[in-house]
């Protein structure tokens, strides 16, 4: 099984939950393991971008905010089995915040991190596998397929969409760029960066309706909203069922209401009420050449 959540066919499987330390163990071994004689070239195997270019630093951040999951969750373990496990904190910062040159070819990407370091990481998913229940929690492959739609619906407004400023249109597309190669690689990065992501674009939706309204198509820009809302409470629904969640969402359905002309139906319900699309052959969206692996 590669990263991906889905085959070259499109079709999607569900997704195990994987937890920050899990995701951040995956990644980082996949920086060591990619045989690079940088760390430079390791880090841009994993992430697929060159090294110094803005789609590297939008992808790198996903591993420090792993990073910062881990320490947040750190926290609350207890006794000096937590104490113990905090003090190695900057050893793996050390690894995802490489201190020495990252193009220095005495130090190849297998020296990313000691094997020692990296087994305690992967002790600590073990650790949030239990005691946060991670291990329960699956994303079902509907939540992926709904929320995957919802991207390439964004990325079809946002290219028919002529009345914003073309900085903020860009801005959006890059957003919704970046959560479908997050949702195709889940596997990888797990769900949570895919959540994250999700609730800023939404929120950047509702920025262009308070800001931009009666320019744009108000129905549209809505039922966009309504729709990602949905998706992304299957999602939530799969890693943590809670009725809060479905609650919240309900609000936030009723807040996109207020900018259409008419109320919209639960979008909860008819996600549940219709069988899913089918989807073409999913390809990584595109990048600029010059931020590529391998380009000149």
């Amino acid at each position: 099984m590669t990263d991906e959540a889905i085959d070259p066919d499109g079709v999607y499987e569900d997704i195990p939950a994987v937890n920050a330390a899990r995701a951040l163990h995956r990644l980082l071994t996949k920086v060591r393991q990619s045989g690079a004689p940088t760390i430079a070239k390791g880090w841009e195997a994993a992430l697929q971008a060159n090294f110094g270019t803005p789609l590297f630093a939008i992808r790198h951040t996903d591993a420090v905010g792993l990073f910062r999951t881990v320490i947040e969750r750190l926290d609350v373990v207890q006794g000096d089995e937590g104490g113990m496990l905090r003090s190695l904190i900057a050893r793996w910062h050390d690894a995802v915040v490489f201190k020495s040159s990252w193009s220095d070819r005495t130090v190849p990407a297998e020296h990313l991190i000691a094997d020692d370091h990296l087994n305690q990481l992967a002790s600590v998913a073990v650790i949030f596998d239990y005691q946060f229940e991670d291990r329960k929690k699956t994303v079902p492959a509907a939540s992926v397929r709904a929320l995957r739609e919802s991207a390439n619906e964004w990325l079809d407004l946002l290219s028919e969409e002529s009345s914003l400023p073309e900085p903020l249109r860009d801005e959006l597309q890059s957003q919704v760029r970046h959560l479908i190669w997050l949702l195709d690689h889940s596997r990888l990065f797990g769900s949570q960066p895919v959540i994250e992501k999700s609730n800023a674009l939404i929120g950047r939706g509702f920025d262009v309706l308070a800001s931009f309204g009666p320019k744009v198509n108000k129905r549209k820009w809505a039922t966009i909203l309504t729709t990602t809302i949905a998706a992304l409470a299957f999602v939530n629904h799969g890693v943590d069922q809670t009725a809060d969640f479905v609650e919240n969402v309900n609000r936030l359905t009723a807040a996109v209401e207020e900018f259409q002309d008419g109320p919209a139906s639960s979008p909860l319900k008819e996600l549940e009420a219709k069988p899913p699309k089918a989807l073409p052959p999913v390809q990584v969206p595109p990048v600029n050449e010059s931020e590529a692996p391998g380009s000149p």
